[in-house]
């Protein structure tokens, strides 16, 4: 079996489902088929054999196990798994910690070690492969006793941070460079270089709420053109699969009407913008260069805070109306079910103070002086 396994991204209705294997235990060999792991196999090779079959994730979470896997080989080269332990899970921990790095190229003195919460999530991913490998036991049956039994190494602690907001200002100048998603130089035609596109996610990220792809990968189906004054968009979050219907103020409204009238796609709001689709992350980086932002961190501005600012203005507005908007509110059955907005919620919606730009594209206000 080659030692990469590659993915189907640009035409994910080719991509193969992954092959049941047939488990045969014998002392230090797993035989899946006519596949052999024993404790000299690499975990590249254990987790294409023995993990990937029986899970059922996400194309996007594979290829961060990919990524864990050659961070793994590149810190700790070709190791048998047999040989992992506390220490060597230890020392890769820390060796990717302090590793050096610019816009993931390594090795750069002027870069900065990688952030505490990108250490974790690669030892998560890690984990579950290993795991996977541990003798088997009550609290994990189907252990395969490849890895000696160890204790897993703590998580590096994260240092805590307010979230970073948008002021209306910010918001404008977005909104205003949303045409910097094209690069200059080229020629190609593609719906993620449409201005009007991410106009209309940030109009909606700042006054819907929703997390990045559950809005960008809305359809038009789940737009309720005729629900309250102006309409209302509703989805069920990936994350926590709650449904959510969130009313809608006539500028998102007025942007909602222009995209549909380009006619772009006939179910996708968004087409082409796909979590796997590393052309949608330039775009945005693009867009925030040209709009001068950087947050407090020195990062560029995540699109993701636009649902952090959409909660404290909508708290501003009336307290509680934010977690509800964000969905964050919702629990027990008004988490399965359909809660409807409250007068309260309705009026929040109605009292948010949009930004300039927002107002001057939905074609309601003038052109005016930057905020």
């Amino acid at each position: 079996m080659q030692n990469q396994f590659t993915l189907t991204r640009s035409r994910p209705e080719q991509a193969q489902p992954p092959r049941i294997f047939k488990l045969v235990i014998d002392d230090d060999q797993v035989s899946y088929g006519d596949a052999p792991l024993s404790i000299h196999s690499t975990l590249r090779e254990c987790f294409e054999k023995a993990v990937l079959p029986e899970i059922e994730i996400a194309e996007s979470t594979i290829i961060e196990y990919e990524a864990m896997l050659n961070h793994w080989e590149r810190i700790m080269r070709t190791v048998g798994v047999g040989t992992i332990d506390k220490a060597m899970l230890k020392q890769f921990r820390d060796r990717l910690a302090a590793e050096r790095w610019t816009r993931s190229k390594l090795a750069k003195a002027t870069g900065k070690p990688r952030s505490a919460a990108t250490v974790n999530k690669v030892m998560r991913h890690l984990k579950a492969v290993v795991m996977k490998l541990f003798p088997p036991d009550r609290h994990n049956p189907e252990g395969l006793g490849l890895v000696p039994l160890c204790k897993f190494p703590g998580r590096l602690e994260e240092p805590a941070k307010l979230p970073f907001t948008y002021s209306r200002s910010a918001m404008s100048a977005l909104y205003r460079n949303a045409h910097a998603a094209k690069p200059e130089k080229t020629t190609r035609s593609t719906p993620l270089y449409r201005p009007e596109l991410w106009q209309l996610a940030i109009v909606l990220g700042f006054g819907t709420g929703p997390r990045s792809w559950d809005l960008l990968s809305m359809t038009w189906d789940r737009i309720g053109w005729e629900d309250f004054k102006y309409g209302s968009i509703s989805f069920k979050a990936q994350k926590t699969k709650k449904l959510q219907r969130i009313p809608l103020s006539q500028v998102a409204r007025r942007h909602l009407e222009m995209v549909r009238d380009l006619q772009l796609h006939e179910s996708e709001i968004f087409p082409m913008f796909r979590k796997t689709n590393r052309s949608v992350y330039r775009c945005w980086r693009r867009i925030c260069l040209a709009a001068g932002l950087i947050s407090p961190e020195g990062r560029n501005a995540h699109f993701e805070d636009l649902r952090k600012t959409c909660s404290t203005a909508y708290d501003d507005i009336s307290p509680g109306v934010g977690p509800w908007i964000t969905g964050h509110e919702l629990q027990g059955v008004n988490a399965k079910n359909y809660q409807n907005p409250t007068k309260r919620v309705l009026k929040a919606v109605k009292q948010l103070k949009q930004p300039l730009a927002f107002r001057e594209g939905a074609g309601l206000l003038k052109p005016t002086t930057p905020e």
